[in-house]
């Protein structure tokens, strides 16, 4: 057994925003998730328009993220997913900023938003393919990269963003005494990196479902950004190749090792990975709705502009409109009712012992914790071989 902890820079955030508002955790931590999320399409709305230096082609980049139906389940809850795409979203900002003007200050911003990142999700180590590559491509880059500042600086980094992790080694002395060093760094790398999920999930799609997973794939950017903006994805990513090559290099080793990585990923909830793919091919079509714009501005017709921005910016706002029926969870309570019911009529001179499945007992824990704590709750399970004697010696 070791003390898995993970996401510590989520739960830093979530704490800090629960101690400033006061209000019950789970609460908080969809609020945490709803404003990482809205700050993720604010900075790829930036990110649209520094990428392509068209206001209403960032702009429809950041509908699209905002109305893409994945992105928006998850956050409306408790999960790390948006504040992932917020982080990779700054990294890819930063690499965008450093590389009109390289200098190592700049390159410092983006090394601590990456080593940062790995403090919410290890799925950052994807992105850095992609950065190597662009800094390596870009003019002065690879001797900035690669001088004693330039390699120093990467090890703060790199040694700052995994310190957050840190926390996971504290439980190893709460549970009474540290282990001998070689020991304990096993237990924290085991721990932190999750090696047993990876031993049997990362790569572990067999090949007989491969075509599966295709089709799934298809199915899902659909869901997200629909058959326009597939289009425009696959218009921007020609038009960025010709272009501007090297941000089509950055863009498009970031989304294939994304890709590669949740085709690849064994797991049920595939489709919450395939997440950072989603943002890049949006990139892309907000790169193919400044072609279009730039299409438009050629005819004599004044008009003509202002209809093409007019639909890109539509498109999206009528998906929002369209999605929101579906993924609007505003006034659902049905977990609380049904605690409700389980517990109604029971007193504080009573203890309530219950066997149920997981998904009730997680959420009978957090009741009995936070919304009744007078309640007296065990679980059957925790007490197999007394529940005889403490059921005899409560009625006594």
């Amino acid at each position: 057994m070791t003390p898995r902890q993970a996401y510590p820079l989520y739960f830093f955030l979530a704490n800090l925003l629960h101690a400033v508002s006061g209000t019950e955790p789970a609460r908080t931590l969809n609020w945490l998730s709803a404003l990482a999320g809205a700050a993720a399409c604010g900075v790829f709305t930036w990110f649209g328009i520094r990428l392509t230096g068209a206001l209403v082609a960032g702009v429809t980049g950041g509908l699209l993220l905002a109305g893409s139906y994945t992105f928006w389940t998850q956050a409306i809850i408790g999960e790390v997913y948006t504040l992932h795409l917020l982080l990779t979203g700054l990294v890819l900002s930063a690499l965008i900023w450093w590389s009109e003007r390289p200098s190592l200050r700049r390159l410092a911003v983006v090394y601590g938003l990456y080593a940062l990142g790995f403090g919410n999700h290890l799925m950052m180590i994807l992105l850095a393919p992609a950065i190597v590559l662009f800094i390596a491509v870009t003019p002065g880059g690879l001797r900035q990269m690669l001088s004693p500042r330039g390699l120093a600086l990467a090890v703060v980094c790199a040694a700052a963003g995994a310190s957050q992790y840190l926390w996971n080694a504290s439980h190893l002395w709460r549970w009474g005494g540290f282990p001998p060093p070689l020991e304990a760094w096993r237990t924290f790398w085991y721990d932190v990196t999750k090696a047993d999920w990876r031993a049997t999930m990362v790569m572990g799609v067999h090949e007989s479902a491969l075509p599966t997973r295709r089709a799934m794939y298809w199915w899902d950017i659909r869901q997200q950004i629909g058959l326009p903006g597939v289009a425009l994805a696959i218009a921007g990513a020609a038009d960025l190749l010709v272009r501007h090559p090297r941000r089509f290099m950055l863009l498009a080793a970031a989304g294939t090792a994304a890709f590669l990585f949740a085709y690849t990923y064994n797991v049920g909830d595939v489709h919450v990975f395939f997440l950072p793919a989603h943002q890049i091919a949006i990139a892309f079509a907000a790169a193919g709705a400044a072609a279009l714009l730039r299409m438009s501005r050629r005819t004599r017709r004044p008009w003509v502009p202002v209809a093409a921005a007019s639909l890109l910016l539509a498109y999206p706002t009528a998906r929002i409109g369209d999605t929101f029926p579906a993924v609007d969870r505003s006034s659902d309570r049905r977990p609380v009712e049904h605690l409700d019911a389980l517990t109604r009529g029971i007193g504080a001179d009573t203890l309530f012992v219950a066997d149920v499945n997981w998904q009730i007992d997680n959420g009978l824990d957090y009741y009995t914790r936070h919304v009744r704590p007078e309640l007296n709750h065990i679980r059957v399970r925790d007490v197999p071989l007394t529940l005889p004697f403490l059921v005899r010696d409560n009625l006594a």
